[in-house]
Protein backbone atom coordinates (compact mmCIF):
# COMPACT_ATOMS: atom_id res chain seq x y z
CA UNK A 1 0.00 0.00 0.00
CA UNK A 2 1.19 3.49 -0.64
CA UNK A 3 0.74 6.05 1.86
CA UNK A 4 -0.09 8.92 0.59
CA UNK A 5 -2.10 10.88 3.56
CA UNK A 6 -2.52 14.15 4.88
CA UNK A 7 -3.23 14.96 8.33
CA UNK A 8 -3.14 17.54 10.94
CA UNK A 9 -0.70 16.78 14.07
CA UNK A 10 2.77 16.69 14.56
CA UNK A 11 5.22 15.25 12.37
CA UNK A 12 8.19 15.16 14.90
CA UNK A 13 6.02 12.74 16.88
CA UNK A 14 5.26 10.63 13.73
CA UNK A 15 6.97 7.41 14.65
CA UNK A 16 5.99 5.80 11.12
CA UNK A 17 8.56 7.91 9.31
CA UNK A 18 12.23 7.57 8.01
CA UNK A 19 12.94 11.24 7.05
CA UNK A 20 11.39 14.58 8.28
CA UNK A 21 11.72 17.78 5.92
CA UNK A 22 12.83 20.53 7.18
CA UNK A 23 12.42 23.97 5.16
CA UNK A 24 15.10 26.16 4.86
CA UNK A 25 16.53 29.62 3.66
CA UNK A 26 20.10 29.05 1.97
CA UNK A 27 21.65 32.56 3.90
CA UNK A 28 23.25 30.36 7.25
CA UNK A 29 20.37 31.07 9.39
CA UNK A 30 17.85 28.62 10.69
CA UNK A 31 16.83 30.85 13.57
CA UNK A 32 12.67 31.39 12.90
CA UNK A 33 10.07 28.97 12.10
CA UNK A 34 10.03 25.20 11.58
CA UNK A 35 13.82 25.88 10.24
CA UNK A 36 14.39 26.53 14.12
CA UNK A 37 12.23 23.72 15.40
CA UNK A 38 14.63 21.44 13.91
CA UNK A 39 18.00 23.14 14.86
CA UNK A 40 16.76 22.82 17.98
CA UNK A 41 15.12 19.35 18.46
CA UNK A 42 18.71 18.01 16.56
CA UNK A 43 22.18 18.11 17.62
CA UNK A 44 25.05 18.56 14.91
CA UNK A 45 22.10 19.75 12.10
CA UNK A 46 22.47 23.45 12.64
CA UNK A 47 26.21 22.78 11.82
CA UNK A 48 25.54 20.54 8.73
CA UNK A 49 23.71 23.43 7.43
CA UNK A 50 26.00 26.06 7.80
CA UNK A 51 28.30 23.38 5.83
CA UNK A 52 26.07 22.79 2.73
CA UNK A 53 24.22 26.43 3.13
CA UNK A 54 26.99 29.16 4.84
CA UNK A 55 25.96 32.17 6.67
CA UNK A 56 25.80 35.52 3.88
CA UNK A 57 23.76 38.47 3.44
CA UNK A 58 24.70 37.86 -0.39
CA UNK A 59 23.71 33.75 -1.21
CA UNK A 60 24.48 31.81 -3.86
CA UNK A 61 21.20 31.72 -5.95
CA UNK A 62 22.48 27.90 -7.22
CA UNK A 63 21.41 26.94 -3.46
CA UNK A 64 18.30 27.76 -3.99
CA UNK A 65 18.18 23.65 -5.66
CA UNK A 66 20.69 21.97 -3.51
CA UNK A 67 18.70 19.70 -1.48
CA UNK A 68 21.29 18.47 1.70
CA UNK A 69 20.34 14.96 3.43
CA UNK A 70 21.53 15.03 7.52
CA UNK A 71 21.88 11.69 8.91
CA UNK A 72 22.54 11.38 12.18
CA UNK A 73 24.42 8.39 11.88
CA UNK A 74 22.61 7.12 14.95
CA UNK A 75 19.86 4.69 13.28
CA UNK A 76 17.71 8.30 13.77
CA UNK A 77 16.06 9.78 11.10
CA UNK A 78 17.14 11.66 8.19
CA UNK A 79 16.26 15.20 8.29
CA UNK A 80 16.24 16.73 4.53
CA UNK A 81 16.52 19.94 4.22
CA UNK A 82 14.69 21.56 1.76
CA UNK A 83 15.28 25.16 0.75
CA UNK A 84 11.98 27.53 -0.37
CA UNK A 85 13.55 31.05 0.12
CA UNK A 86 17.42 32.71 -0.58
CA UNK A 87 17.53 34.96 2.45
CA UNK A 88 15.05 35.08 5.85
CA UNK A 89 14.02 38.28 5.20
CA UNK A 90 12.53 37.38 1.94
CA UNK A 91 9.56 35.40 0.88
CA UNK A 92 9.43 31.67 -0.48
CA UNK A 93 9.01 31.64 -3.89
CA UNK A 94 6.41 28.97 -5.32
CA UNK A 95 8.74 28.08 -8.63
CA UNK A 96 11.39 27.26 -5.71
CA UNK A 97 9.32 24.95 -4.05
CA UNK A 98 8.56 23.28 -7.75
CA UNK A 99 11.93 22.69 -8.38
CA UNK A 100 12.75 20.88 -5.43
CA UNK A 101 9.68 18.86 -5.20
CA UNK A 102 10.77 17.83 -8.51
CA UNK A 103 14.38 17.35 -7.79
CA UNK A 104 13.25 15.67 -4.33
CA UNK A 105 11.25 12.46 -6.36
CA UNK A 106 14.73 12.34 -8.44
CA UNK A 107 16.66 11.66 -5.27
CA UNK A 108 14.11 9.99 -3.10
CA UNK A 109 15.22 6.20 -3.70
CA UNK A 110 18.73 6.32 -3.98
CA UNK A 111 19.31 8.86 -0.53
CA UNK A 112 16.72 5.81 0.99
CA UNK A 113 14.35 8.33 2.19
CA UNK A 114 11.88 5.96 2.91
CA UNK A 115 8.69 7.33 4.21
CA UNK A 116 8.84 11.12 4.11
CA UNK A 117 6.91 13.69 6.30
CA UNK A 118 6.32 16.52 4.74
CA UNK A 119 5.39 20.24 6.20
CA UNK A 120 3.81 22.72 4.88
CA UNK A 121 6.86 24.14 2.52
CA UNK A 122 7.01 28.13 2.44
CA UNK A 123 3.57 28.83 4.04
CA UNK A 124 4.81 29.99 7.64
CA UNK A 125 8.01 32.04 7.49
CA UNK A 126 7.71 31.93 3.61
CA UNK A 127 4.47 33.54 3.49
CA UNK A 128 2.76 31.31 0.66
CA UNK A 129 -0.76 30.19 0.51
CA UNK A 130 -1.06 26.22 1.10
CA UNK A 131 -4.45 25.83 -0.82
CA UNK A 132 -3.76 28.02 -4.10
CA UNK A 133 0.15 27.80 -4.17
CA UNK A 134 2.08 24.85 -2.61
CA UNK A 135 -0.82 21.88 -1.72
CA UNK A 136 -1.56 21.73 -5.76
CA UNK A 137 2.38 21.46 -6.43
CA UNK A 138 2.72 18.85 -3.68
CA UNK A 139 -0.25 16.76 -5.38
CA UNK A 140 1.06 17.28 -8.37
CA UNK A 141 4.59 15.91 -7.55
CA UNK A 142 4.34 14.39 -4.74
CA UNK A 143 0.70 12.67 -4.94
CA UNK A 144 1.41 11.12 -8.52
CA UNK A 145 4.49 9.29 -6.98
CA UNK A 146 4.78 5.20 -5.78
CA UNK A 147 6.60 6.56 -2.54
CA UNK A 148 5.21 6.86 1.03
CA UNK A 149 4.50 10.55 2.37
CA UNK A 150 2.89 12.03 4.82
CA UNK A 151 1.99 15.52 4.72
CA UNK A 152 1.28 17.89 7.22
CA UNK A 153 -0.57 20.99 6.07
CA UNK A 154 -0.73 24.35 8.38
CA UNK A 155 -2.55 24.09 11.44
CA UNK A 156 -5.55 25.94 11.34
CA UNK A 157 -8.01 24.90 13.74
CA UNK A 158 -10.82 26.63 11.95
CA UNK A 159 -10.14 24.79 8.64
CA UNK A 160 -9.18 21.46 9.90
CA UNK A 161 -7.97 18.51 7.52
CA UNK A 162 -7.83 19.18 3.88
CA UNK A 163 -9.28 17.17 1.14
CA UNK A 164 -7.43 14.26 0.30
CA UNK A 165 -7.60 15.17 -3.35
CA UNK A 166 -5.20 18.00 -2.44
CA UNK A 167 -2.41 15.17 -2.31
CA UNK A 168 -3.07 12.45 -3.83
CA UNK A 169 -4.78 8.81 -1.84
CA UNK A 170 -4.20 5.68 -0.87
CA UNK A 171 -5.70 3.08 -1.36
CA UNK A 172 -7.81 3.19 1.47
CA UNK A 173 -9.50 6.38 1.26
CA UNK A 174 -11.96 6.86 -1.68
CA UNK A 175 -10.76 10.22 -4.19
CA UNK A 176 -12.23 13.35 -2.13
CA UNK A 177 -12.46 11.80 1.55
CA UNK A 178 -11.53 13.26 4.38
CA UNK A 179 -8.13 11.26 5.30
CA UNK A 180 -7.14 10.76 9.11
CA UNK A 181 -3.73 9.71 7.42
CA UNK A 182 -3.93 6.19 9.76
Amino acid sequence: MILRSCINGDMFADGSVNTLVCPINVAGAMGKGLAKVFRDLYPGLYEFYLENYPKTDNPDPALINKLALFDPGNGGRKILLFPTKLHWRNASKAEWIEQNLRLLNQVWESWGLGHIALPALGCGEGGLDWYQQVGPLVQQHVGSTPHYCTVYPPQNPNFGMIPVDMIGESEDSPKGSWNSGR
